[in-house]
């Protein structure tokens, strides 16, 4: 009697260590690698903007720029890789990252994430930090989930979303 009554005890905290478990996974923040890199590419372009006002001259390379308190300052994209910064001749920069594989093209999570800004404004001013992008790094990533829910959902692509 008594080892049936340890089985049913040790089965009872199995079940509940399986409970607690998936509770505990259940309640963690799982942020995807793309929406990592544009949060980053997002940051990136403050951090440029805000050195750039500060000393009036965009910087030789991201690790010079300043941090900004109370957000994510990473200089990566969601796969680990440093974000690509190159500054253009019309004073625009381009942020890019090439997805998942690292390689110029792809589909998927392979796809390239680009963004482009103006460092200044017409008047020749630096831009404010949250200034628009020029190209939004996440456009083509948005237009090749929008195009792969058509092809899986044709129907409500045609009618419309409620």
């Amino acid at each position: 009697m008594m080892k049936k009554l340890n089985k049913v005890r040790i089965i009872i905290l199995i079940f509940l260590l399986i409970v607690a478990g998936v509770l505990l996974y259940s309640s963690l923040d799982f942020v995807p690698p793309a929406s990592m890199t544009f949060g980053s590419m997002h940051m990136i372009k403050r951090r440029v903007l805000r050195y750039a006002n500060l000393y009036n001259k965009l910087p030789g390379n991201l690790k010079e720029l300043p941090e900004i308190e109370g957000y994510r300052n990473s200089i990566r994209d969601g796969w680990g890789r440093e974000i690509i910064y190159i500054v253009n001749k019309n004073n625009s920069i381009t942020l890019t990252s090439y997805g998942k594989d690292g390689f110029k093209g792809g589909d998927g999570n392979d796809i390239d994430m680009i963004g482009i800004f103006q460092a200044k404004d017409k008047d020749n001013n630096w831009q404010r930090e949250l200034c628009d992008w020029a190209k939004d790094p996440s456009s083509d990533y948005i237009k090749l989930v929008n195009d792969k829910r058509k092809k899986l959902f044709p129907k409500e692509s045609r009618e419309g979303r409620n």
